[in-house]
Formats: C-alpha cells, sequence, structure tokens
C-alpha cells in the first residue's frame, strides 16, 4: 500500500499580494481560500512543511475556513506528525462546508482521519478509523454513487480506505469483517482471485488473511 501517511520550494512573494504601480489603485490581501489553494499546490509537489505553514496561514486569517484545516491535517499526515494530523482533522469536521468549495472536503478530512488513527496505532485508534472510514465508503460506495477519490493525489481513492479498514479490523479482531474487506477489494481488481476458502477461525485462516493484507498493500501500491 501507498505510504499513505507516514523541501524547500520557492515561494513567490508575489503570489497572493496583488501591488499596482498605480498609487490610486488599493492593494488586495490574499484569503483564507487564497492560502489554502497555495498550499495545495505545494502539497502535490511534495512539499509537506511548506505547504503546512500555508494551511496554518489560512486558519489564523479565518478559523473556521474548514479547507484549511483540511489540508493542515494531511500535510502534517505526510509528515508523520500523527498527533497533530489528528488534531486539526478532528477540528475541521466540526466546520461549516464552504458554499463555494466544490471539493467534497468534508469527506475528504473523515478518509484523512481514518488514515491518521490507522498509522498512529494507539489504544483504540482502530477503532476510531473504522468509524472514520466506514463513513466515507457508506456515503461514496454503492448503487449510483461514486467511489472516493482524493482530490489532490487521485492514486489515493476508496479502495485504499477499504484496505484500511481491513487493516483495522484485524486490529480489533474482527477477523470476519476484515476478510470481507479483502473479498470486496479483490472482487473489484481482480475477481478471478477468491479468498472464499478462508477460515477465518483458524490459526491457520487468519494468517492467511494477513498474507492477503499484505498482498493487497503492494498491489495498491504499484505504478
Amino acid at each position: 500500500m501507498k505510504k499513505l501517511f507516514s523541501n524547500s520550494g520557492i515561494i513567490l512573494t508575489a503570489l497572493f499580494l496583488m501591488v499596482i504601480s498605480d498609487a490610486c489603485r488599493k492593494q488586495y490581501a490574499s484569503t483564507s481560500g487564497d492560502m489554502a489553494e497555495y498550499g495545495w499546490v505545494l502539497y502535490e509537489k511534495d512539499d509537506y512543511s511548506n505547504s503546512a505553514q500555508w494551511f496554518l496561514n489560512s486558519i489564523e486569517n479565518d478559523s473556521i475556513y474548514k479547507d484549511g484545516y483540511n489540508g493542515l491535517g494531511w500535510s502534517f499526515g505526510k509528515l508523520a506528525f500523527l498527533d497533530s494530523s489528528i488534531k486539526y482533522l478532528n477540528k475541521g469536521v466540526l466546520m461549516a462546508d464552504d458554499p463555494f468549495n466544490t471539493i467534497d472536503v468534508a469527506n475528504e478530512i473523515k478518509a484523512g482521519l481514518c488514515f491518521a488513527y490507522n498509522a498512529r496505532g494507539k489504544a483504540g485508534d482502530d477503532s476510531m478509523a473504522i468509524i472514520w472510514g466506514d463513513t466515507v465508503i457508506g456515503a461514496t460506495v454503492g448503487f449510483n454513487q461514486t467511489g472516493w477519490i482524493f482530490t489532490h493525489d487521485t492514486t489515493v481513492n476508496y479502495l485504499d480506505i477499504m484496505l484500511t479498514l481491513g487493516m483495522s479490523n484485524y486490529g480489533v479482531g474482527d477477523f470476519t469483517q476484515s476478510l470481507a474487506h479483502v473479498s470486496d477489494i479483490w472482487a473489484i481488481l481482480n475477481p478471478s482471485i477468491s479468498v472464499a476458502t478462508i477460515d477465518v477461525s483458524t490459526v491457520d485462516g487468519r494468517r492467511q488473511l494477513a498474507v492477503q493484507l499484505d498482498s493487497l498493500q503492494s498491489y495498491l501500491a504499484s505504478p
């Protein structure tokens, strides 16, 4: 599986501040949306330290700007600052949606929480990963729905969430549900692969399930 949650970009000082030579014209300051938009530009260039700073600027400028918390949580996740990632994503999920933002920020935050809790691995974190992951899958996968895809890295999608759910269900000892996620993923990726014969009530069956989870990590991580 691709490392979802585990530098120096040249920032143009004139990017978000327009100074027009005519002294009679006004100087326009950047908005929180402008700052977050540039934060995502940096994020997509893998410049997570600087993207985090721009997202932080965004929420300092407007403490209820939802996408600022979204970007900050994902940037900290990529930097492996998982406590901070979870902190800001949990704040962001409470903020109202921006009616002018066409991106599904709410589900991006929830997906981020699923990945961050699973990656942190403290007591109770797998249960939290399951709650958030199930929420995204329930809202985006099914009849007449388009499976979730992360806007800022389209290689990350609902299959990664399903795999994370499989791992977290394994972590809490719900091997039947873990196997169900593995079966669903293979049904989408390669229907010729069946896991129906795995008996998760046995030690060997659970070992086989762990092998399947590992195989799917490698499969989804390949280009």
